[in-house]
C-alpha cells in the first residue's frame, strides 16, 4: 500500500517487481506512468499554489506550524479540521520534511521509463478521497480503469489524508482485497 507519492511508488514496485507483490493498494495517487507536465492534469493547481506560498521558520516551532498548516490545507473541506490531532501529530514528528520545497518539486516532476500501469497483473484497490484538494479523483478513476480488474473506492469527506474516521473503511477494503 502506498499513499500519495507512495501510491505511485507502490504501482511502480508492482510493475518492476511483481514477484514481490501479492496485492496493490494505491491511495490519493496519480497514475505511476504519468510524469512531468502530464501529471498536472491530475493536480489541483490552486492547492499547489497555496502549498508553495506556505513559509515557516526552520525551527521546532516552524516545524510544528507546518505540521498543522499542511494537513489543514489537504483535509476535506466538508468536515471540521481536527486542529488538536494535527498539533499532537506535528509535535510528535518534528522532522516531517514538509517545508522541503526542492523535494516537493522533484516528486511532482519525477520521470518514469518503465512499463505502463496496464501491465500490473495483481489484484488492485484504488482508494481516493472524494474531497481531495490536491489530487483530483479523476486520477483514481484513471488508475482503476487502466489496471485490469482494479477496484475503486471513493471515500466520502476525505481529502488528501488518512483521517481516523476512515480507518475502518480503508482497513475493510484492504482486507477484502487481500482475501
Amino acid at each position: 500500500m502506498g499513499v500519495s507519492l507512495g501510491g505511485a511508488i507502490a504501482q511502480r514496485v508492482a510493475l518492476r517487481h511483481p514477484e514481490r507483490v501479492r496485492t496493490l493498494t494505491t491511495m490519493a495517487a496519480v497514475p505511476a506512468d504519468v510524469s512531468g507536465l502530464a501529471t498536472l492534469r491530475y493536480i489541483r493547481i490552486g492547492t499547489l499554489s497555496k502549498f508553495a506560498r506556505l513559509r515557516f521558520p526552520e525551527t521546532a516551532d516552524g516545524a510544528v506550524d507546518a505540521g498543522v498548516a499542511v494537513p489543514r490545507l489537504l483535509a476535506s473541506p466538508r468536515r471540521p479540521f481536527d486542529e488538536e490531532a494535527a498539533l499532537d501529530a506535528a509535535r510528535r514528528n518534528l522532522d516531517n520534511g514538509l517545508p522541503d520545497r526542492q523535494a516537493q518539486s522533484r516528486q511532482i516532476g519525477a520521470q518514469w521509463d518503465g512499463p505502463s500501469i496496464d501491465a500490473i497483473a495483481r489484484p488492485a484497490l484504488v482508494l481516493h478521497g472524494e474531497d481531495d484538494p490536491l489530487i483530483k479523483p479523476a486520477a483514481a478513476r484513471a488508475i482503476a480503469a487502466r489496471i485490469p480488474g482494479a477496484l475503486l473506492t471513493l471515500l466520502p469527506e476525505v481529502g488528501h489524508e488518512l483521517p481516523a474516521r476512515a480507518w475502518d473503511t480503508i482497513a475493510d477494503e484492504i482486507r477484502t482485497l487481500a482475501a
